[in-house]
């Protein structure tokens, strides 16, 4: 799935670890956990056009985002909102 891709992506560049998220945090809105030392942070994996339509969609998300484009032969990923924690 893309989502365990990116998510497996991210953690690497970021020198952590992850984890999928478990069925309770799925029903929140979290897509898996970035793992950094102790710290287990919570994130939603999104495509930009969800992003772009998020105001007239009903779901809370809880966690930090992280943002995917697919362009022709690639897949654009945004996680500078992890990069401020």
């Amino acid at each position: 799935m893309l989502q365990d891709v990116i998510l497996k992506k991210v953690a690497e560049e970021i020198g952590g670890n992850y984890r999928p998220a478990t069925i309770e945090e799925e029903s929140k809105g979290i897509d898996g956990i970035i793992i950094i030392d102790d710290k287990q942070i919570p994130v939603s994996i999104k495509s930009k056009t969800y992003v772009n339509q998020e105001k007239h969609l009903p779901e809370e998300l809880e966690g930090h985002l992280i943002i995917y484009e697919k362009k022709k032969n690639k897949i654009i990923v945004d996680y500078s909102g992890l990069l401020d924690l």
